[in-house]
């Protein structure tokens, strides 16, 4: 289910797979055990608080999905390509990512 509140520009949506947008930064957090790729978006798409924000912990998804992420999201960055993110629920500040696909 997901919910759609309209702002005079802007849409921000509830869980689920949202539209294809450019990243406006990525960089990755390794604090103690809690290592994460945080990505910044160039439209807000969530409620979580940071709302152009999501991320990927690597204690959430396992090393081997947190690998495949990071080579999805910095082959998207290096190629300038969109990306459609999945989110489900919050860590915080920032949307949680589950999946991740890029535009053609």
């Amino acid at each position: 289910m997901s919910l759609l509140i309209l702002a005079p520009s802007v849409a921000i949506s509830a869980d689920g797979w949202q539209s294809y947008m450019h990243m406006t930064s990525n960089y990755f957090e390794g604090l103690g055990e809690n290592h994460r790729i945080v990505l910044t978006m160039e439209t807000p798409f969530h409620t979580c608080g940071w709302n152009s924000a999501a991320h990927v912990n690597l204690n959430v998804v396992g090393p081997e999905t947190f690998k495949t992420y990071t080579s999805v999201i910095l082959a998207a960055w290096l190629a300038n390509k969109k990306i459609s993110i999945n989110t489900n629920g919050c860590i915080g500040d920032r949307s949680k990512i589950i999946a991740v696909r890029i535009a053609k």
